[in-house]
């Protein structure tokens, strides 16, 4: 399926304010997914190790005590830490991703399963929206000072349900509509963090724990075949901190350096120092 996103060509005009962030950022147009399942990809995001490091390689495999895991740095580097995930598949208590939530000061799930006739937005998933204003409430709440939060949203995911209007709009493209959705909510997000103070000097990186199939390879909605969907599963976008806006390197194929350091932004606000990153197999990129 053609890319949903503007910055990488899509000409649909469903990402506005991705597009609009990707201006400011370091597009990565050739990311992996290591596995294309939510809770083992999430695992080599925040620990920035592979599969046959981690072992986290299935649902509701648990995440290891003694592995270096993002937010559990963090926080011992006195950063305040939040999670607000939009599904039930990434909530520590329902069993499908235990040991997730370690080193998070705020843990925002609290799903359970769907019984019969109750609305799937009230127990399995969570709107992009109410993901988001959960965690405004959160930053209005937290002290002053540095810190981590992560936003997980499920909408653009099988089943493809969006709200009005984008249901209307899109009706005979329902996925393209949750993109389109989810990227208006983030508009407000990033116009939050705007008036705020807290957009400048923050660290922002969006990027996909895995893509939906669409008959590519002989599969539908959530693809399972290792060896394609990891290939085309998830374009990165990190937005560099102020002062670094003219430079915006992209790396549309091949190898990038092996070894990447951040340099100390003008605020260190949400800046853990550098991150590092090496080739060798099963390496931390954290510690």
């Amino acid at each position: 399926m053609p890319t949903a996103w503007g910055f990488l060509g899509s000409s649909r005009g469903l990402t506005p304010n991705l597009d609009a962030l990707a201006k400011q950022c370091a597009v990565f147009t050739r990311a992996y997914a290591q596995e294309p399942l939510t809770t083992p990809s999430h695992a080599a995001l925040l620990t920035g190790t592979y599969p046959q490091f981690n072992h986290v390689a299935d649902l509701g495999t648990p995440l290891a005590e003694d592995l270096p895991y993002l937010p559990d740095i963090l926080r011992r580097r006195g950063y305040h830490t939040a999670a607000f995930v939009g599904a039930y598949i990434l909530d520590p208590k329902s069993h499908t991703a235990p040991g997730f939530d370690r080193g998070f000061d705020t843990y925002d799930a609290g799903f359970h399963k769907r019984r019969a006739g109750e609305y799937r937005y009230s127990s399995v998933e969570r709107r992009a929206e109410d993901v988001v204003k959960h965690a405004l409430a959160w930053l209005n709440k937290h002290p002053q000072g540095p810190f981590f939060l992560w936003l997980h949203f499920y909408d653009p995911h099988d089943p493809y349900d969006p709200p009005e209007p984008f249901k209307s709009r899109f009706a005979s493209a329902p996925y393209d509509g949750e993109i389109a959705y989810t990227d208006s909510v983030l508009g407000k997000f990033f116009a939050t963090l705007k008036t705020r103070g807290l957009y400048q000097g923050t660290l922002i990186a969006i990027a996909a724990d895995h893509g939906e199939a669409f008959g590519e390879h002989g599969e539908q909605n959530l693809p399972l075949r290792r060896d394609h969907s990891c290939a085309s599963a998830l374009q990165a976008a990190w937005r560099p901190i102020r002062g670094t806006e003219g430079r915006k390197p992209r790396c549309p194929g091949g190898r990038g350096p092996d070894r990447l350091a951040l340099g100390r932004p003008s605020s260190t606000r949400g800046y853990a120092g550098p991150i590092t990153g090496g080739s060798h197999k099963g390496a931390n990129r954290y510690e």
